[in-house]
């Protein structure tokens, strides 16, 4: 049985032998003119990429482009020699990261997700939110995979649920740290710890028997599709909820209860197939919506948290967004993913709109309206004790350390993201 890491050692001698450093996949990257890299030719980047998937040292310039790609998958589609060049540059910021024994940040990410998860709601809920042990089936026609970032917006998993139990889905949940799909490791070079856990999610998923594994987090889904797949794939179809969700629209039409007479417009991110159709399929199909159409940078990466490696373009992307929704004087700007909600939410301040979830908007219209984002109510709060006291007597049921959680808050909810 192979490693993770001699997994990925083959991907990249696949890249080394197929790529011809023709440039294109650097010439229509969205983030490169954002970085350092702008200045330097593109062939000059590729080869940069190249040697860092022989394990040789690299040119600045190529480093910062493959710490800034978003995996928007402009690069897949220009590619005349059909490398996946997203893939190639996401093994080559894991090759890059592991040669400089770059420190794990998993340890931190758990204990942020446990604190802020801790915050909103009780400990049957959190139950909930990762499958409860005490109540679950042997088998499920379905699961659904929330990924371990999710959860942080707690209301979203809740809502879908709910959502589930509607249309009568045969179905059961997994996620949190115990079910992660090793990104986190496999960024920072730690092919070893990450394979261990993407071998632990396959035996938990498959215990289940499932026809379909329906994933939410992007992340999740192209980690699957571009590594986890050539390493250990699940032995049932995986599936992306926004197509899930699609497909059983017909069942929506007596199920609405309530209008959404509001003009609404869509934030839009390209690099997971079809994901961005389906919502504007979803959001189109609910009573009353009017939907806007806005001009926004949708190719610059899969989702807003994969913009954090180029801050400059996620901030051009973000105040382009915001200013033709307000200029288009909408009512409710919905966001395709949790980490575009948790980036994006705290703008309801600044611009006059609302800030929703496509799932709160199907929630609402099905007269699903009991969650409440929490994490948008502390972004708004903005203040490190005023949060505390909004989220004390959660933390008391969930004895959340009152000093952990002051450390969480500054640096998660009272971060820039704009």
């Amino acid at each position: 049985m192979r490693s993770l890491q001699e997994v990925i050692q083959r991907e990249a001698e696949e890249s080394l032998r197929a790529c011809t450093t023709c440039g294109l996949c650097a010439e229509v990257c969205p983030t490169r003119p954002h970085t350092i890299a702008a200045s330097s030719e593109a062939k000059d980047l590729v080869r940069g990429v190249l040697a860092l998937l022989r394990n040789e040292d690299s040119t600045p310039a190529a480093m910062s482009w493959v710490t800034a790609c978003s995996g928007s998958g402009e690069c897949i589609k220009a590619c005349p020699e059909r490398v996946n060049p997203r893939r190639m540059l996401a093994i080559a910021k894991s090759l890059m990261n592991r040669r400089a024994g770059r420190s794990s940040s998993f340890k931190a990410m758990v204990e942020t997700n446990r604190v802020l998860v801790g915050m909103q709601v009780d400990p049957e809920s959190i139950k909930r939110l990762h499958g409860r042990q005490d109540q679950r089936k042997e088998r499920a026609t379905y699961l659904f995979w929330i990924g371990c970032n999710m959860p942080r917006t707690s209301h979203l998993v809740l809502t879908l649920e709910d959502i589930f139990g509607v249309l009568g889905v045969d179905l059961e949940v997994i996620g949190g740290s115990n079910n992660c799909c090793g990104i986190v490791h496999f960024q920072d070079g730690d092919n070893e710890t990450g394979g261990k856990l993407v071998r632990n999610l396959k035996t938990n998923v498959e215990a289940f028997e499932p026809q379909t594994l329906l994933t939410w987090c992007p992340s999740c889904q192209i980690q699957y599709d571009d590594h986890i797949r050539n390493f250990a794939a699940f032995n049932c179809d995986v599936q992306h909820i926004t197509r899930f969700l699609v497909d059983r629209l017909p069942l929506f039409g007596t199920k609405w209860l309530k209008p959404i007479d509001k003009k609404i417009a869509l934030h839009e991110h390209a690099g997971l197939d079809g994901a961005s159709e389906n919502i504007r399929k979803i959001v189109s199909s609910i009573p009353g919506v009017s939907l806007i159409d806005i001009d926004q940078l949708r190719n610059y990466g899969y989702m807003c948290s994969r913009l954090n490696g180029a801050p400059e373009a996620k901030n051009a992307a973000h105040k382009k967004l915001l200013e033709a929704a307000r200029a288009a004087s909408i009512d409710v700007l919905v966001t395709p993913y949790h980490s575009c909600q948790r980036d994006l939410c705290v703008e309801e301040e600044n611009y006059g709109f609302e800030v929703k979830n496509f799932v709160t908007l199907l929630g609402e219209a099905l007269g699903i309206e009991r969650y409440e984002d929490k994490y948008k109510r502390f972004r708004i709060l903005g203040n490190v004790e005023r949060i505390v006291d909004s989220a004390a007597p959660f933390m008391e049921m969930n004895r959340i350390d009152i000093q952990t959680a002051r450390r969480v808050i500054s640096a998660e909810l009272l971060k820039k993201t704009n």
